[in-house]
């Protein structure tokens, strides 16, 4: 397994960033967080693109991701993601 970083700019300033898990014929996605004053910009969705992209070139056809149902998910369920399973996150004191 290796990992790429991503850094989406926008008028040259850095304005996001995101990471991606490449396995041997699949590719996870690592979390993306965008600044908030480029927030609404198309900046997540051109992470999730560009790592798309390069999930498909190197010849993978599964791409998967964890998203929080009020932030990520609907951006990812709007560009073609499908819902497999829903995950509870449980904290210990």
């Amino acid at each position: 397994e290796r990992s790429q970083l991503y850094l989406a700019r926008v008028d040259g300033r850095p304005a996001g960033v995101g990471a991606l898990a490449l396995l041997p014929r699949s590719a996870y996605l690592i979390g993306a967080v965008v600044l908030p004053e480029f927030r609404g910009r198309g900046v997540y969705r051109a992470l999730i693109g560009a790592r798309a992209r390069d999930t498909l070139a190197g010849g993978r056809a599964l791409l998967t991701c964890q998203a929080r149902a009020q932030t990520s998910a609907p951006i990812l369920l709007g560009l073609g993601f499908h819902e497999v399973c829903r995950m509870e996150s449980l904290a210990f004191p």
